[in-house]
């Protein structure tokens, strides 16, 4: 029992104490807030869109967003993360980042 206490223990030491955490923490929240500000607005818009007008294929449209939702988001991130790897297809765009030091 005393080495998951200690885990614990070595966790808040790494994430408050040391500051090189700090920087990556805030690194990380200032990419993805960059990111999610214009993909909130643009699917705000389409959501609305889709509530309030009628068109051709509505209820497909909803049947595959929902069917979407449902799928794991570990199972999503793997499948980007597989797509934008070294050595995946889209690889030598280079968009995983890694901060220069």
């Amino acid at each position: 029992m005393d080495y998951i206490l200690k885990g614990f223990l070595e966790a808040f030491r790494l994430i408050f104490v040391l500051t090189g955490m700090y920087s990556a923490q805030f690194l990380s929240l200032a990419g993805v807030a960059d990111r999610y500000r214009p993909v909130c607005c643009y699917q705000s818009a389409t959501g609305i869109c889709h509530c309030y007008e009628e068109f051709a294929g509505k209820r497909l449209t909803i049947t595959i967003l929902n069917t979407l939702m449902a799928v794991p988001t570990v199972v999503v991130g793997l499948i980007v993360y597989t797509f934008i790897s070294r050595q995946g297809p889209f690889g030598m765009l280079n968009l995983l980042f890694t901060p220069q030091q």
